[in-house]
């Protein structure tokens, strides 16, 4: 259960595997604020796929089958944090985002595969 925690934690999130390029610039500040209000499907670990719903006032929720939890998300400088109540007992997971075509992607690891995938609904 601990992993699918992990997927809300980094939200908004595929189900391709989408390599990023070490050159690739992150989203700026402007460009992440512009992501609420939205709706989106994503993928943790090319293994957990979510619906979350992301709010300008910072709230978010989201939904894994009959699994449910809701939390915040905040910027800092163009960094993207969210923490859900529940399946990350309030502590933030942070992390740039890329944006590759209809997908946003982030937590990219060092071998350049990202762990975090997502897309408007």
């Amino acid at each position: 259960m601990k992993p699918v925690l992990s997927l809300f934690a980094c939200i908004l999130l595929g189900i391709s595997l989408i390599s990023v390029s070490a050159s690739a610039a992150p989203m700026t500040r402007a460009e992440l604020l512009r992501l609420a209000p939205g709706k989106y499907v994503g993928t943790w670990k090319d293994r957990y796929t979510a619906v979350v719903t992301v709010k300008t006032n910072g709230k978010v929720k989201g939904k894994y089958g009959f699994f449910s939890d809701s939390g915040r998300w905040t910027l800092r400088g163009n960094v993207l944090c969210i923490s859900f109540r529940l399946w990350t007992r309030n502590k933030p997971k942070c992390g740039h985002i890329h944006r590759r075509g209809k997908w946003y992607v982030g937590m990219i690891r060092t071998n350049g595969v990202p762990r975090l995938r997502f897309r408007k609904k």
